[in-house]
């Protein structure tokens, strides 16, 4: 399925895509004049750190599409995992320590960010099919990995790596995506759970287990049930178009459930973080979703 731009939210995102991708260029000018480049590329960088880009997940799922959110939700989730066990299989070091201008943990490859941002992004310029969006996508996955080369925490190799694992989960998802299209509800909350577990006992298998990987399964398990129940109860109530006040709304909640859920796991481990977050994450999905649906109602029959 295509995203198509015609609705206003889409065309202030796509404004806002806009002008973005003319501002990093300019900023970078700017910085190389007046000689802070440094702090040019710090920040650059931050724009591909993984915690950011779960934050957008409730605000994408809840204030602009539930299809494109839970979508990248699970592609982006997966990139997550992909990147992390093949930094603990291969074990490829960083460039020394005295090159580092700023602090990075776990191993070299693949470059998170690099395959995060293609991930995120790349996936969102193929739904969308859009100049606009590919252009930024474009901008801001090249600026982040420079950013992570000229910072002195990633060889080359490790930034091309990632970008190519990031191409490739996206070519994938697109082939399952429609392998499942016709599947029926049952049938897909089966998958999860099958694919939950898949993901979580694959790291135990080759003895390079970590929390993250807890987390990313927990999180893809409760994502995922929580958007097909949501969606079961939508079509039955009859709950269609979501008012702009649900949006923004429902946005909000998920980021400050997620926020405190984050913060509330900080000091558990293993089975008690994929429990966690598959609670954490149906919650911010199904329970939000619902009060969007009640807000949504009270607005489309004002």
């Amino acid at each position: 399925m295509v995203l198509r731009m015609h609705s206003s939210k889409y065309r202030v995102f796509e404004l806002f895509l806009f002008f973005i991708s003319i501002s990093i260029p300019i900023f970078y000018l700017i910085a190389h004049v007046l000689d802070f480049e440094l702090q040019f590329w710090i920040i650059i960088t931050h724009l591909g750190d993984k915690e950011l880009y779960m934050a957008l997940l409730p605000i994408i799922y809840h204030g602009i599409s539930r299809s494109l959110g839970i979508e990248i939700l699970m592609i982006f989730s997966t990139s997550m995992w992909l990147g992390n066990t093949f930094k603990n299989s291969l074990k490829l070091p960083r460039p020394p320590k005295e090159l580092w201008k700023i602090n990075a943990e776990g191993f070299g490859f693949p470059s998170g960010h690099a395959q995060g941002s293609v991930t995120f992004w790349g996936f969102i310029s193929v739904k969308y099919r859009n100049l606009v969006t590919l252009i930024f996508t474009v901008i801001l996955v090249t600026f982040i990995s420079f950013s992570r080369i000229i910072l002195g925490v990633h060889y080359i190799h490790d930034v091309i790596g990632g970008i190519a694992l990031g191409v490739a989960i996206i070519a994938i998802s697109i082939v399952i995506r429609r392998i499942l299209e016709n599947k029926t509800y049952r049938v897909l909350e089966i998958l999860a759970l099958v694919y939950s577990i898949i993901l979580l006992a694959i790291p135990l298998i080759l003895n390079i287990s970590t929390d993250i990987n807890y987390i990313i399964s927990g999180t893809i398990l409760g994502a995922a049930l929580g958007h097909l129940e949501l969606i079961k109860i939508s079509r039955y109530e009859g709950v269609i178009k979501l008012g702009l006040l649900g949006r923004v709304i429902g946005s909000i909640l998920g980021l400050i459930i997620g926020g405190i859920g984050h913060l509330a796991m900080r000091h558990i481990s293993g089975i008690y973080l994929y429990i966690g977050y598959s609670t954490l994450s149906f919650v911010m999905i199904y329970f939000v979703g619902i009060i969007v649906n009640k807000i949504s109602r009270i607005e489309i029959q004002r």
